[in-house]
């Protein structure tokens, strides 16, 4: 208010004596460029708009402020200058000329309204408005100045007063405003971008494998969701830009700080939303990064084979959920330093085969590290995905830097050319610029299922597409249609005999990398349970007798392996699972306990729970903490051996 107030003295000083050096009347046209003062030619804006999406006004009547993006800006650091050329249809054409100034826009109007022309002045940042104003005739409606405008309004003690405060107020801000480009969206780093409308995109089916309660989205409003968001200063319409999708793990967007090298040198588009943590439960959080993805297709020119999903820990876990799901969407997925399982339905993980690669990324130290390369990343290379794990020296569960990240793109980026010949090959499967109902959708997936039909060698995979056409959108007219085919499949001999040997050969497939996967991550059980699906189900197949020795092996394993008979909900601490007349039941664990410890091991996670049963031995008494209503209670408990059904 100081700088305020002393500015409107100096102006209004100035304003006077200026009067008197001419009779008393300020003159009612606009000075030269060679005549005109600094304080005459000064530029304003307002700080607080580039934030919005409405105009914003100052508390000088006779001046209005309106937040304009720049078409034709193509500096970093450009300001709109709001200096009016204005005449009407009774008035002579007149240019006003000012170094340095370039006109932006014009428009001729009928009698009495007015032409404007905003120029722009080489020093400032992106976005402020325009003034109308004319000489000695009534404007138009939309005019701010009331009765006949005058030039001399222009530098009135108001006006002068008001733009040298903008002036000096955003001058030491300029470095962090966004930029233009030719399509007339911000380019640069913003923080916060509203959505404007809900997503196009079918979050509920990626949602689906979460319990209902955890999909129930409550009083949810697309409208308010924010964003932040990186558009490359030499952004271009003209052409299509690849995109980093980032889910971070806690409500407030964290990845641009790791990201920032790689996108400002590589030309990547970057989002993250805001609210969308490991607190926020799983429908929302889908919801919520499906209407930011949403929104940036909608507005940008995004190349749907350069457009990668990441997370860091818990959003690298949403990031794998997503990704797998929608893999017409997503190119590539990359999780840092934690994943989540395929999806269940089988012509996703061909899909998954066909064009997606997945890029793992974790610690040497970090305690997620068995995830990424025991689990998932061998997985992956059995079934045929494209996929490569990164193991970063002496880096613990964090995201590394720059360098490693500026890697992982060029590698998912070296697949450009396979997932461009499957869209050639394949347009079926491909996204679609619009996808405003599911039935445009479910009629894209029958129609592939058709043609994949059509080769013996493809039956397979055209019988799991029409289960998945079922599965997803099975109320609509495809979907019913798609059941119609699988019921002609199961009456036809030799269709259902090719689906059954290339299904079966699938199926050995998927039973042994699995089974394989839980035994690296240290869970036998769940590998043994496998071992036996297979061995049921291709009891004559070689996989099924290889089958039938792993469990041996395995029985023989888990009969001397330590068990306490409790379970963990997901990747936290929380009991979810007691197994009744288990060691943990007898010593008196409830579910929905919070384990702390294990015999002094602090856990956290399943994982630290599996490190602290691999030290103990069938028959050790062990002290085991926990946390129950806001107390901390410490159990003892004898070690037992796991029960072989």
């Amino acid at each position: 208010m100081a700088l305020l107030e002393s500015t409107r003295a100096w102006a209004m000083a100035r304003y006077q004596k200026r009067s008197r050096s001419r009779g008393g009347r300020v003159p009612g046209s606009i000075p030269s460029s060679r005549t005109a003062s600094r304080s005459q030619r000064s530029f304003f804006s307002n700080a607080a708009a580039s934030r919005q999406d409405m105009p914003v006004e100052t508390s000088v009547p006779s001046v209005r402020l309106i937040r304009r993006p720049i078409s034709t800006c193509k500096s970093p650091r450009k300001f709109l200058l709001a200096w009016p050329c204005c005449r009407t249809a009774s008035m002579n054409s007149r240019s006003w000329s000012m170094p340095g100034l370039r006109p932006l826009a014009s428009s001729s109007r009928s009698r009495g309204e007015v032409e404007t022309c905003s120029v722009m002045l080489t020093g400032s940042s992106s976005l402020y408005g325009i003034m109308r104003a004319t000489r000695g005739e009534r404007c138009s409606a939309s005019c701010p100045i009331r009765g006949p405008c005058n030039m001399n309004r222009l530098f009135s003690p108001g006006f002068l007063s008001v733009s040298l405060w903008c002036f000096f107020s955003v001058l030491p801000g300029l470095p962090h405003l966004p930029t233009c480009h030719a399509d007339d969206s911000p380019t640069g780093l913003q923080n916060s971008v509203k959505v404007t409308g809900p997503t196009r995109l079918d979050w509920e089916f990626v949602a689906s494998g979460f319990k209902p309660a955890e999909r129930a989205l409550g009083a949810y409003d697309s409208s308010k969701q924010q964003f932040q968001l990186y558009v490359p200063k030499t952004y271009d319409a003209k052409k299509t830009w690849p995109l980093i999708v980032f889910v971070s793990p806690g409500d407030a967007p964290m990845g641009w700080r790791y990201w920032q090298q790689v996108c400002t040198e590589q030309g990547i588009l970057f989002c993250a939303a805001h609210g969308a943590g490991n607190n926020c439960p799983p429908g929302k959080r889908i919801r919520i990064i499906l209407d930011m993805f949403d929104q940036v297709r909608r507005t940008f020119s995004i190349d749907p084979q350069r457009t990668y999903i990441s997370g860091f820990s818990g959003g690298g876990r949403m990031a794998c959920t997503i990704g797998f799901h929608l893999p017409e969407h997503f190119a590539g997925v990359l999780p840092i330093g934690g994943t989540n399982p395929l999806p269940r339905l089988d012509y996703l993980r061909h899909r998954l085969a066909d064009r997606q690669s997945v890029a793992l990324v974790t610690g040497e130290k970090d305690f997620n590290r068995v995830e990424h390369d025991q689990f998932l990343g061998p997985l992956l290379q059995e079934l045929g995905i494209r996929s490569r794990v990164w193991v970063v020296p002496g880096l613990g569960h964090a995201v590394p830097e720059a360098k490693v990240l500026d890697e992982v793109v060029r590698w998912l980026d070296e697949d450009q050319k396979r997932r461009r010949d499957d869209a050639r090959d394949r347009p079926d499967f491909a996204a679609l610029a619009s996808e405003d109902a599911a039935a445009g959708r479910a009629a894209q997936l029958l129609k592939a299922a058709r043609e994949e039909l059509k080769q013996d060698n493809r039956v397979w995979r055209g019988v799991t597409l029409l289960q998945g056409v079922v599965a997803r959108f099975g109320k609509t007219d495809a979907g019913r249609e798609a059941a119609k085919l699988l019921e002609e499949i199961k009456n036809d001999p030799r269709k259902l005999n090719l689906a059954g040997e290339q299904g079966g050969k699938d199926e050995r497939r998927y039973l042994q990398a699995q089974a394989r996967a839980f035994e690296r991550r240290g869970d036998r059980a769940t590998a043994l349970q496998l071992w036996k699906v297979l061995a049921e189900e291709h009891p004559a197949a070689p996989e099924g007798k290889k089958a039938a020795e792993e469990i041996r092996r395995l029985t023989g394993q888990l009969g001397s392996e330590p068990f306490l008979g409790l379970g963990l909900k997901g990747q936290t601490n929380l009991i979810d699972a007691i197994l009744p007349g288990g060691p943990a039941d007898r010593a008196g664990l409830r579910k929905g306990d919070r384990l702390r410890s294990v015999h002094g091991v602090r856990i956290g996670a399943p994982a630290d729970l599996r490190a602290a049963m691999s030290k103990l031995k069938p028959g050790a008494k062990i002290a085991v903490q926990v946390d129950r209503d806001d107390k901390t209670l410490t159990f003892m408990l004898e070690v037992g051996t796991r029960p072989m059904e």
